[in-house]
């Protein structure tokens, strides 16, 4: 289902609210403890525009900072560049296969004297 960032703000911002109210916070409140002014968070629950900063500020001040780890840190495995140095070396192949084998000591022949 596709939603247009507006849609999306609104929905992040009626969270915060939900969540504001379950913690039994007023706007005020939340907006001292976040350091922003009131008119920031009713922006922000309102899904108005607001600041990325705000919507941090909001959860780390509703101590629910930690939800953001599921979505910024969401992959906990080796990057694409640790993968490519971790790969050995190749090693290549001789140009002449001849060259690897076991060459025949010389035979030794009649000798002229």
């Amino acid at each position: 289902m596709f939603r247009t960032p507006a849609e999306i703000q609104a929905d992040l911002g009626g969270r915060i609210r939900a969540l504001r109210l379950r913690r039994n916070v007023s706007q005020g409140t939340l907006a001292l403890k976040a350091g922003v002014v009131r008119n920031s968070i009713v922006n922000l629950e309102n899904g108005a525009n607001s600041s990325l900063n705000t919507f941090i500020a909001a959860l780390v001040a509703l101590d629910a900072a930690d939800a953001l780890d599921k979505i910024a840190y969401a992959h906990q495995g080796p990057t694409p560049i640790e993968i490519y140095h971790k790969i050995p070396a190749r090693q290549r192949a001789s140009r002449h296969p001849d060259s690897l084998r076991k060459k025949a000591p010389p035979q030794a022949g009649p000798k002229d004297s």
